[in-house]
């Protein structure tokens, strides 16, 4: 399943900047430094990179080295992603 999500901050900076536009498909094909949509309580949507896989889920980051981000502290389980982003639109 393909999904359309629109960018909202800079904690993706350069990479991604606010207001773009990134087209996902839904896979369990995840490998670190995949850009990935994850769905979280706090945030709603948010693109961030794959740092990490483990048993029990995955660690991201954010690209912008100046953009701190508490869901880099945390293991995120599996379901909770909703997409590989697989282009820039």
């Amino acid at each position: 399943m393909l999904g359309l999500h629109k960018v909202k901050g800079i904690s993706m900076l350069p990479s991604f900047k606010d207001d773009d536009h990134v087209l996902s498909i839904k896979t369990k094909k995840i490998k670190v430094n995949d850009v990935i949509i994850l769905k979280t309580k706090e945030h709603g949507e948010v693109l961030k990179r794959v740092s990490g896989i483990f048993s029990k889920g995955i660690r991201v980051k954010s690209d912008n080295k100046q953009y701190p981000s508490e869901l880099t502290n945390d293991i995120h389980s599996f379901d909770r992603i909703l997409g590989r982003v697989i282009l820039r639109v």
